[in-house]
């Protein structure tokens, strides 16, 4: 085996016999757009094929493998990793040595990493699209006809499929069974499958076609040692002219084959069709059930609705709608799906999701969860669709509040059926409805002893699941004999003022009803218990419940476990939490005869209400928090490898940081003070599920004492054997007051983390630790914050006289303040100086700890501030080391104008760690407000950051590079991680318009869809990207606008191009009213078009390669789409990608046969004076480019006419250029002819030269450019 991880090639060579050879490397290749950006393990090396210069197209570079010995009776298996990326990419061969190709251009990097050779023959492949051959798939010899690899339609009328399933095309690849003459009824052919291991449970999938009204059979069969036994999976009858998934759970205890059966039927209206086989290493959901964990299972959008439902995670995008976790995981990490109500959707459109068909059932429980969160919430229903009558089995409409509620409905059907969700958009946007953990189980839904789980069953457990919305009453919950008064079932407010919600979680309605204790008229801490059935569990149970404490008086709220006598505490909350339904959850071990006790303590007046809604007891363990503020004994399911971690409260810090009190309790560690040695200790959390893209990890710590000792945290993956390099680590005494960190983590498998404390030997010393968060987003730079979402990083202090705000639009008060953000038009920080802040109040935020970094000599805290008003005070920057004073670093005071300014504050040669401080002080009247926006702490000294204000661009890499503004996609790779081009019109549209702009006019808009636009019997049912209805691309909807609207799109601002430059996309145009899509290059405000297409082009996806060549100036490409007088044209375009418009590369040096350019390129001399720019740097002797005259040319007196100097399109239609070839806009001048009257044919123009000195020879002649 060779990973290439040791610096070399273990024991292959680079053959002698080819034109160059592999490269050893590490990391990105050294050209932008191909190559990998690392090896296959992401930690060592590779070998890779550099296409770029002196390489020529069909250079050949090989890899030999050491001798092998021969092989038994049996094969070797070669396994390695290969990666092919870039327009350019040639051909790689394996034949035990490894061939590389080159073809033509400099974008063709082939990588091959994690080479292995085993003693074994290789595994059959579990997965075959039939495009390439039939994947180790073998004809049965005892059956009748054979199975056929076809493309196309099948030959046959009114049968059969017109195209494959994986490409959703005619081109592609499927197998098919030809039911003509000389085939008879009943005759069979069969299809058999490599042998696979044996399994416990995989999941065989395949897509399915059987249209033709005489349509016989499909079986699958699992054959062990050749033993066919009865299908496992069986369809029979037409079932229409569309693919459709099949999926079965396979089990064999040892080696298996897969057999596909086809039957014929009565007639030769019978093809049937197989493709995209795949056998997952998990058993398949059971038919009719989806957690859409990884997809949507057998249940589809289908046509006829308005819009379609959407697979999504976390929060949806519009704000006081849809849920914010899954319910399958309970966690943003889970899938559910969900309506998108927003524009352009209108109210009372529908969206429908269809289950696979199912067979006919005497009874089967069908159990959904679903979310209706939203003041303008619509209706959910669902339908039986059966043979003959369709039926409503479930109706819901209005907001149910940010929850799932669970329904169970009994199906039965004499025939296969199908059921449907249908969510309806309600009023407005806030109508955003989610389902998700759909599970049918065979038996109605009173025979059922829990309710049915979802596609990943729970832990198993002997308890019974027990669940309460207060909505029926008390669902078996009992008030408590032993204490002091009861709780109270209520709706709408509470009694008193100032305490207690106004609504239940449930239905976040008034009509809702939940649970609480009345304050009046009651002692303080009398108590009011509320206790649930008895039950047992022989594992782990999570306690979930939603809570409200709001009011002056609020006490304390308690979990408990009651059993034989003995009440044990589990979680406590104590004193206000906000006018709010907050969410907790604790989890418990293996208890007997047990009861939860949620138990509330009365405070010391009337404003103390407490109240309860949504208790449920679920079996299994609670997943990782995303929150953990350790007010529960279980520590949030954190474990710790010794006793020097322990929960308190009052111990080191006087106060927590969850409440700012001494009743608050955190996690604590601090040397024995029996030995005073140094300890290590380690708190390991629950394992959190691989971030897709980063989380942001944030806690709150104090390290105080003269030996603070060492604080680290770590993201242990699973497989990783031991503690990797800390993900953050501090050291020494950092002051006895809680501080914030914040760090982002990154896995690509499970995860937990570790909190390691290695404390010093010095008395008073202690490390504490509190409120842990886990958000789903990574974090902000380091004290950097545009405050679109929070504060970020930075914290209100506790030693100011009130707090900074954030807030869009203006400020509360007139004549001050700004009127809208400086970043994005939303939101800023700022500080109100209106009563009751009176003059000489100071507000101050205060930065997380900045690690000193021994490569970053200076630091520059760049912001942008607002100081409008007539009573403006003043506004600080300061900085502090450990044990210092802070330091000012920059101020400013008095008004300073209606407009957002910039500032820098130097940070120079940081000798320790620090803190930042920004502090704004009130003035002498409310016309004083300040604020401040986009802080950015940038890693070099303020003067040279002042230098490309407003026009610098951050590479974002350890060396902390930065390079003129005007350097960003101008197809020259000037950051050494080739940042700079990386966001620069490459898109495929997967849900965001990358760089691109949508500048329309009207309802007419390019617009993100997937799956069918809306209109029917236009636009793509499949992305092109991902040849899949999951996939999204971007269109224009006819059914908007009138006749000749232009939907325009804008791509990002583009630098100089070169000569080869083209740019690549996929459009879709397919409609009876079918408009103009046209793509043009602005330059100086002014379009000149490069490509166009009118009407209907086809039903699928064609490529567009547009030759924009070279483009001396900047430019944008706008591509726009037109309308007719239909609203069947829709206009899809997809995967958009820019192609050798890149210029060679600096190189040190130029061999003999180059030329070497001004910016230190080079270029062979054959392309010297071929009037093209190939340097990039109008590096050529120049001549005329008639942009403002003739230069020295003349026009002869003896020709019939003159040359005409002109820029843009000719006057005559469909003839002549539209821009010239030095600027490559329509700005440009260049000379033509202009045929059209009085003109005749045979009439000649001539240009002269002007007269050129002699040359030396014909060689010289041929290669040296002369100047007119």
């Amino acid at each position: 085996m060779c990973g290439f991880d040791s610096n070399n090639i273990c024991s292959w060579t680079q053959s002698l016999a080819d034109n160059f050879n592999w490269t050893l490397n590490s990391g990105h290749t050294p050209s932008s757009g191909t190559g990998p950006i690392g090896d296959h393990s992401g930690m060592g090396s590779y070998l890779y094929l550099d296409s770029s210069y002196p390489r020529k197209p069909c250079d050949k570079a090989v890899l030999v493998s050491p001798v092998l010995p021969p092989t038994s009776t049996t094969y070797y298996c070669f396994n390695f990793w290969y990666h092919m990326y870039g327009p350019n990419i040639g051909d790689l061969n394996i034949r035990i040595f490894i061939e590389g190709t080159v073809a033509n251009g400099v974008l063709g990097d082939i990588a091959i990493d994690d080479l292995s050779m085993d003693a074994n023959a290789c595994p059959g492949t579990k997965l075959c699209d039939f495009e390439m051959d039939t994947c180790g798939y073998t004809q049965d010899k005892t059956d009748n006809f054979d199975w056929l690899r076809h493309s196309q339609g099948t030959t046959s009328f009114a049968t059969g499929p017109s195209g494959d399933h994986t490409e959703g095309t005619a081109g592609g690849y499927y197998m098919y069974i030809e039911a003509s003459a000389p085939r008879l009824p009943h005759d069979k052919a069969r299809m058999i499958s490599p042998a696979y291991q044996q399994t416990s449970a995989e999941c065989l999938q395949f897509y399915y076609h059987m249209h033709g009204n005489t349509m016989g059979s499909l079986n699958v069969y699992v054959s062990v040692n050749g033993n066919r036994g009865s299908p496992v999976w069986t369809q029979s009858g037409e079932q229409g002219n569309k693919w459709i998934l099949g999926e079965v759970t396979i089990k064999a205890s040892t080696k298996y084959q897969v057999v596909f059966e086809g039957v014929r039927g009565s007639g030769y209206y019978n093809d049937i069709g197989l493709d995209d086989i795949y056998i997952d290493n998990a058993a398949c959901p059971t038919p009719g059930s989806c957690d859409f964990e990884t997809g949507l299972c057998a249940f589809t959008n289908i046509q006829g609705d308005d819009f379609d439902w959407t697979r999504a995670k976390g929060a949806t995008q519009s704000y006081y709608t849809g849920p914010s976790t899954d319910h399958t995981t309970n966690s943003v990490n889970g899938y559910y799906m969900f309506i998108e109500s927003s524009s352009p959707m209108v109210t009372g459109e529908k969206a429908w999701l269809l289950s696979e068909k199912l067979p006919a059932t005497t009874g089967s429980c069908l159990t959904f969860y679903y979310n209706m969160n939203g003041a303008g919430m619509g209706t959910l229903s669902v339908y039986q669709l059966g043979t003959l009558s369709n039926k409503t089995i479930f109706s819901v409409t209005g907001n149910k509040g940010n929850v799932w509620l669970q329904d169970r409905v009994t199906l039965t059907s004499n025939t296969p059926y199908r059921f449907m969700f249908e969510g309806k958009k309600g009023v407005n946007y806030t109508s955003d409805m989610a389902i998700d953990d759909v599970s049918l189980l065979v038996g109605n839904c009173a025979s059922q002893t829990t309710p049915g789980p979802s596609t990943v069953p729970p832990v198993s457990t002997t308890a019974p699941l027990y669940s309460c919305d207060f909505e029926h009453g008390s669902c078996g919950w009992s008030q408590s004999h032993t204490d002091s008064f009861d709780w109270t079932l209520h709706q709408g407010s509470t009694g008193s003022v100032g305490t207690g919600p106004s609504f239940d979680h449930t239905t976040m309605s008034t009509q809702g009803h939940y649970i609480y204790i009345e304050a009046s008229g009651q002692r303080p801490n009398a108590s009011a218990a509320f206790v649930s059935p008895t039950f047992t569990t022989t594992g782990p149970t999570c306690v979930t419940f939603w809570y409200h404490m709001y009011g002056y008086h609020v006490n304390r709220l308690g979990v408990y476990l009651q059993s034989t006598g003995k009440f044990q505490q589990q979680w406590t909350k104590i004193g206000t939490q906000g006018n709010q339904w907050k969410y907790a959850e604790v989890e418990i071990g293996a208890v007997i005869n047990t009861q939860v006790v949620f138990q509330a303590l009365r405070g010391i007046g009337y404003q103390g209400d407490i109240a309860l809604d949504d208790l449920k007891i679920l079996n299994g363990a609670c997943p990782a928090p995303s929150y953990c503020d350790f007010e529960d004994i279980k520590l949030c399911g954190y474990t710790l490898t010794s006793t020097d971690w322990s929960r308190t409260q009052g111990t080191g810090p006087v106060k927590d940081h969850t409440y700012g009190t001494s009743q608050g309790h955190y996690m604590y560690i601090s040397p024995n003070p029996a030995t005073m040695k140094v300890t290590k200790a380690q708190m390991y959390s629950k394992q959190y599920p691989p971030p897709p893209n980063g989380q942001c990890v944030s806690f709150w710590y104090i390290m105080s004492g003269r030996n603070g000792g060492t604080f680290n945290l770590y993201a242990k993956q699973e497989s990783d054997k031991t503690l990797a390099k800390p993900k953050w680590s501090l050291y020494g005494d950092q002051g006895n007051r809680w501080k914030l960190a914040r760090i982002d983590v990154t896995a690509q498998e499970k995860y937990q983390l570790v909190f390691e404390a290695i404390q010093g030997s010095g008395t008073g010393t202690f490390i504490a630790l509190d409120d842990i968060s886990v958000s789903s987003a990574s974090c902000a730079s380091l004290a950097s914050c545009d405050f679109e979402n929070s504060f970020c990083s930075w914290m209100q202090s506790k030693s100011d006289d009130f707090d900074w705000t954030r807030r869009r639009g203006s400020t509360p008060s007139t004549y001050t303040g700004p009127t809208t953000d400086h970043t994005l038009g939303s939101y800023y920080a700022f500080i109100e100086s209106s009563s009751p802040n009176k003059a000489g109040d100071i507000a101050t935020l205060q930065s997380q700890i900045i690690p000193m970094n021994s490569a970053v000599p200076n630091y520059c805290l760049s912001f942008w501030y607002d100081m409008n008003g007539a009573s403006i005070g003043s506004l600080n920057v300061s900085l502090q080391y450990p044990k210092s004073q802070p330091q000012m670093i920059w101020t400013l005071s008095g008004a300073q104008g209606n407009k957002w300014q910039q500032a820098f504050a130097r940070i120079d040669n940081p000798y320790d760690n620090f803190e930042l401080y920004i502090s704004a002080s009130v003035g002498s009247s409310y016309t004083g407000d300040i604020a401040i926006d986009y802080l950015n702490l940038i890693s070099d000294s303020c003067d040279s950051a002042q230098k490309g204000a407003n026009g610098t661009f951050y590479c974002q890499d350890t060396a902390n590079t930065s390079v003129p503004l005007s350097n960003v996609c101008n197809f020259i790779r000037d950051c050494p991680n080739g940042n700079d081009e990386l966001q620069c019109g490459d898109c495929g549209f997967e849900g965001t318009y990358c760089t691109w702009t949508d500048d329309s006019q009207g309802s007419f808009q390019w617009t993100l869809g997937q799956n069918e636009t809306r209109t029917s019997n236009t636009g793509p049912s499949f992305d092109h990207t991902y040849n899949s209805p999951k996939g999204t691309y971007l269109y224009v909807d006819a059914s908007y606008g009138t006749r000749s609207s232009v939907a325009e799109l804008v791509g990002p601002k583009l630098g100089a191009s070169s000569s080869t430059c083209q740019m690549s996309f996929w459009y879709f145009m397919y409609g009876a009213g079918i408009g103009t899509l046209n793509v043009a290059a602005r330059a100086d405000n002014r379009d000149t078009v490069l490509w166009e297409r009118h009407g209907n082009q086809a039903k699928k996806w064609l490529n567009g390669i547009i030759d924009i060549g070279r483009i001396s100036t900047s430019f944008n490409i706008v591509i726009q789409g037109s309308r007719t007088f239909s609203v069947l044209g829709d206009i899809a375009i997809d995967d958009v990608q820019f192609i050798n418009c890149n210029f060679p590369p600096v190189q040190p040096t130029c061999s003999g046969s180059q030329f070497r350019c001004k910016r230190g390129a080079c270029v062979p001399n054959s392309e010297r004076c071929d009037f093209s720019d190939d340097c990039g740097d109008a590096g050529y002797p120049a001549r005329c480019d008639f942009e403002t005259s003739l230069c020295s040319w003349t026009q002869d007196k003896g020709d019939n006419f003159d040359w005409t100097r002109s820029n843009g399109q000719t006057s005559s239609v469909e003839t002549g250029p539209s821009r010239d070839h030095t600027r490559g806009t329509s700005l440009g001048y260049y000379l033509f002819i202009e045929t059209s009257s009085p003109r005749k044919q045979g009439d000649r123009a001539r240009l002269v030269s002007p007269t050129f000195n002699p040359t030396m020879s014909r060689k010289r002649a041929a290669t040296t450019c002369t100047d007119p």
